[in-house]
């Protein structure tokens, strides 16, 4: 067996940090971002005492409907993003290393998060292919979901507990420990524990976007 080249695995490493990076980091911008502008809808004064009882409600609804549309995208538009950069996370590992990923391979059962790699492979099929409903008969996304996920039968997607500020991270977990594995790289630069990985996450998002602290915000397991 040839011995791999250092240097070549160094570069390969970082090609594929660099991509992660990126990606998770351009997503939690925008969904922190989408967040923050529906927090600031929210503060909206609608009701206006020189106006008629007619026309404050044709405001409230006029506001609440534009909030949940907006709820809506933003739960279906970050699931998608998280699925998207799986596919072409993978469509990169095999560029620069010559290997193959595949989520649903039981080889890649002791991955950190595969589940929820899985997940939203199986979430975002379902957007595209379902009406975003979770309908465990219609498609095997679906069965998976409601089986496996233990996403209630029947919901819209926007509707299922997930949260997506807690699914990037995992998703970031994941792809570290995915990098570790297709490069054998364990240098000083690749962090092993949590508490390092969820402060280099949280630097994804630079304070300068003052994006770290408006408003309330899921929790973040």
């Amino acid at each position: 067996m040839t011995k791999a080249d250092p240097h070549q695995t160094f570069l390969n490493y970082g090609v594929l940090v660099t991509e992660l990076h990126y990606s998770i980091g351009g997503i939690l911008i925008s969904h922190r971002a989408t967040h923050d502008k529906i927090h600031e809808m929210l503060t909206i004064k609608w009701y206006d005492p020189k106006s008629d009882r007619w026309d404050n409600k044709q405001r409230m609804k006029e506001l609440g409907g534009s909030i949940m549309s907006y709820q809506k995208f933003l739960m279906l538009n970050s699931i998608t993003s998280v699925a998207n950069f799986l596919e072409s996370f993978h469509a990169l590992i095999k560029c620069t290393t010559g290997q193959k990923l595949n989520i649903w391979d039981s080889r890649s059962n002791k991955l950190p998060h595969i589940t929820d790699a899985r997940m939203a492979h199986a979430l975002s099929n379902v957007i595209k292919h379902n009406q975003a409903i979770i309908q465990r008969s219609s498609s095997t996304s679906a069965r998976y979901l409601v089986d496996f996920c233990g996403i209630q039968d029947g919901i819209p997607v926007e509707l299922a507990p997930i949260d997506i500020e807690s699914l990037l991270f995992k998703m970031f977990v994941f792809g570290n420990a995915v990098i570790q594995k297709v490069t054998k790289y364990s240098g000083p630069l690749h962090p092993t524990s949590k508490a390092r990985l969820r402060n280099i996450f949280e630097a994804l998002v630079p304070d300068i976007t003052q994006l770290n602290e408006q408003g309330p915000r899921p929790s973040r397991k």
